[in-house]
């Protein structure tokens, strides 16, 4: 036990919002390192954007610098695209299938639906924030 973490018991991890600004291996990196902290039983919540190979990779660079200058009109000094990190990436639920955990993938459309909500539009622009996917996943080895 290190202050107060016993990795012989289950853990419940979170990871919402936080893939698209780690570089893929560290992506990867982290999801090792969760799986190689946790007891059987553990959770885990992350939610990923499918990657898009034939996404077009200039469109969504031009997306973020017209959201740099946006905010910059107001007041907000930050470079959208340095946030991201391009590169193909793992499959989040194909990946953490291999590490042990049985996970299960919702879109963010239907958590909305589910809940009563209106549905984000879709956009042929980029990946879309109604691209996004919720894992829920329990590990089982």
């Amino acid at each position: 036990m290190d202050n107060g973490f016993d990795k012989g018991r289950p853990t419940a991890w979170i990871a919402e919002g936080l893939f698209g600004y780690l570089p893929p291996e560290a992506q990867d990196r982290l999801l090792d390192n969760i799986s190689a902290l946790s007891a059987e039983g553990s959770r885990l919540a992350v939610e990923a954007i499918p990657d898009r190979p034939q996404q077009d990779v200039e469109k969504a660079r031009e997306m973020m610098r017209r959201a740099t200058a946006k905010w910059r009109d107001h007041g907000f000094e930050l470079d959208w695209e340095e946030l991201g990190f391009e590169g193909e990436r793992n499959d989040v639920a194909d990946y953490l299938k291999k590490l042990g955990w049985q996970t299960v993938g919702t879109q963010m459309s239907e958590l909305l639906a589910d809940s009563g909500l209106t549905a984000i539009p879709q956009t042929n622009d980029s990946v879309s924030v109604a691209d996004t996917v919720y894992y829920s996943s329990v590990l089982s080895e």
